[in-house]
């Protein structure tokens, strides 16, 4: 027996009455049964052999394609990967083993240190000492041992500032997830958004909403003061909306003018037909059409009176402004100012007056007939009182020295002279005040300037 080739053996080739043949006896035979069996397995043993080897030959080559495209795949991913962590936003970075070793950081990471190289291969707490101040580094530690992840929103981290600048205060949110190799936490990985800018762009708007609230709540006191302070003056204060004039505010002063009437929100010519008469109507679609201010003088308007009295006229002085919003005619503000009593006045010093220029003319008249008899008294008196000087004069000379120097009659002599003197003087001076009062009852000459 031979072995083929491919180690096969080869069948023995014993003929039966052949030279030199051996007569078989039935043990040979049996073993000669046997051995073509067991070659034939064999045979059978080598091709199943042979096409298992083919077999795992192909599976073998396939897995090394599969194997070759899946790290292909890999690598493309890995590429697709750096590429987006490169051109993200985000400061990305992985942190190896328990001491947080700086295994990659993208370019984002890299801009937050420009004056320092990439600190591959430190740790945290050597390249970041503000990190572990911060706490940091203990979340970090709290990652890596139990998996769980930890988030950090608007964050303050002060970073190190390029030489000549001043530190300055910036805001991150981040979160730290476990990094996993063939199913063990190997680092921690680290997605940090820089949102300084919204941080401050919000406070900014907290700051401008603060101070818009601020104001909106002094306009609301303003206004609430104004709202106190109309409703308690005097003056009439009502707003007109729109061009058919509806009343949306009154103040209590112009409630009272028209006691018991639902105004708000009603038009004027509806509520008021009878002070809405065309010409006022066309006053206030003038006012509101051209924004030019009209007024109303001394208007009359008859008010009813408490305890069922009559009504009482008074008089208002009005002014009627246009008011805008947004640039656009809105309403018009009236404002009134009772004059009652002013006008009441007015008229009681008028009616004064006329009495007074009456007693004036009176006066006059009798100033006049009281000059005219003094003057005529005066011219009058004259004569006699002339005469009379003129006899003490002659009675003087006619006496005797004696008589004349005699203790009785020279006091005598002398008391009247005296009253003839008092007499003259007062003529003299009733002349001169007849001559004052008539200079000043006649009309004066008109100023005559020098050139």
């Amino acid at each position: 027996m031979s072995n083929s080739p491919l180690g096969t053996p080869t069948p023995l080739n014993i003929a039966p009455g052949s030279p030199g043949q051996v007569q078989p006896n039935q043990e040979l035979a049996t073993v000669i049964d046997l051995l073509q069996t067991t070659n034939q397995d064999l045979l059978t043993s080598n091709a199943d052999l042979h096409a298992h080897i083919q077999h795992l030959e192909g599976q073998v080559l396939a897995s090394t394609r599969f194997a070759q495209a899946a790290q292909a795949e890999a690598d493309h991913q890995r590429a697709s990967l750096v590429r987006f962590l490169s051109q993200t936003r985000a400061a990305v970075c992985i942190l190896r083993g328990p001491t947080h070793q700086l295994d990659y950081g993208n370019p984002a990471f890299q801009q937050l240190f420009p004056d320092h190289p990439m600190p591959l291969g430190r740790s945290v707490a050597d390249w970041h000492p503000e990190a572990e101040a911060l706490g940091l580094v203990a979340e970090l530690d709290g990652v890596y041992r139990s998996g769980i992840s930890y988030f950090g929103v608007e964050t303050p981290l002060t970073l190190v500032p390029p030489a000549g600048q001043a530190a300055r205060t910036q805001y991150f949110t981040f979160s730290c997830d476990a990094y996993q190799e063939q199913g063990h936490t190997v680092g921690v990985s680290l997605f940090a958004y820089n949102v300084t800018e919204a941080v401050l762009a919000r406070r900014l708007n907290e700051t401008l909403q603060a101070d818009a609230l601020a104001a909106t709540q002094r306009q609301l006191n303003e206004r609430e003061a104004f709202h106190q302070v109309f409703e308690q003056t005097p003056a009439l204060l009502t707003l007109l909306r729109g061009p058919d004039h509806r009343f949306e505010y009154c103040n209590a002063a112009q409630e009272r003018v028209f006691p018991g009437r639902q105004l708000l929100g009603q038009p004027l010519a509806e509520v008021l037909p009878d002070a809405a008469t065309p010409d006022f109507v066309a006053l206030l679609d003038r006012v509101y059409a051209t924004g030019e201010p009209q007024v109303g003088v001394e208007v009359p308007a008859d008010l009813a009176q408490p305890n069922g009295l009559p009504p009482r006229r008074h008089y208002f002085n009005f002014t009627y402004h246009r008011f805008e919003e947004a640039g656009q005619p809105a309403g018009i503000a009236v404002f009134g100012t009772d004059v009652t009593e002013q006008v009441a006045a007015r008229k009681q010093l008028a009616q004064a007056n006329a009495e007074l220029t009456a007693a004036n003319s009176q006066l006059t008249r009798t100033n006049a007939d009281l000059d005219t008899f003094v003057y005529t008294a005066s011219h009058d008196l004259k004569a006699p009182i002339s005469n009379l000087e003129g006899l003490l004069h002659a009675l003087g000379e006619e006496l005797p020295a004696s008589v004349k120097q005699s203790d009785h009659v020279q006091p005598l002599l002398a008391r009247m002279q005296q009253a003839v003197d008092r007499f003259q003087l007062t003529i003299a001076q009733l002349t001169d005040v007849s001559r004052l009062q008539r200079g000043q009852t006649q009309p004066r000459k008109p100023w005559t300037w020098l050139r």
